[in-house]
């Protein structure tokens, strides 16, 4: 028989897994252009506010048809998904429902708006926050924590929006 992760490279991704990388770009993520996006390409499923559509059982099981991207049932602010190029990637491979990476329907530079919109919407705040990448060499260049900036605006926000 054969192992599962046989012909897997070591500390490597599996190929087919994760999002595909993309050239983002060179300017600030445009949030008003992504809320016109989202209303046209994400609304219907995720919701006006962003808040998911839930299932038939949902007070029975907590689940969602359509996931939250905003409020408390949403990823917190320390996810993966909350910043903007991983958000970007996600968006650009994965929406809307049914799209996949070989035949995206949003541009990149939809994808990036539309992301930096979704971003902007309310969620959890992650509690120690601060302390996810203390070494600065290997901070994720799009991890808007204020505590990392001390009080340069100008480098948060260019973390939170780029450009990259």
């Amino acid at each position: 028989m054969i192992g599962f992760a046989e012909g897997t490279k070591k500390n490597l991704a599996m190929d087919g897994t994760g999002v595909p990388k993309l050239k983002l770009p060179n300017r600030k993520a445009d949030v008003v252009a992504g809320e016109k996006i989202y209303q046209q390409s994400c609304m219907a499923c995720h919701g006006s506010k962003g808040l998911g559509t839930k299932a038939a059982d949902f007070v029975a099981t907590g689940s969602y048809t359509f996931p939250p991207l905003a409020g408390k049932d949403s990823f917190n602010n320390g996810a993966g998904m909350s910043r903007l190029k991983k958000a970007s990637q996600f968006i650009h491979a994965n929406m809307p429902l049914g799209v996949n990476s070989d035949a995206p329907v949003l541009t990149t530079e939809q994808s990036y708006d539309v992301a930096a919109y979704v971003l902007s919407l309310p969620r959890e705040n992650k509690k120690g926050r601060e302390n996810d990448f203390p070494n600065k060499d290997f901070r994720p260049t799009d991890y808007p924590v204020p505590a990392y900036f001390n009080d340069d605006k100008t480098a948060l926000e260019k973390a939170k929006l780029g450009p990259y």
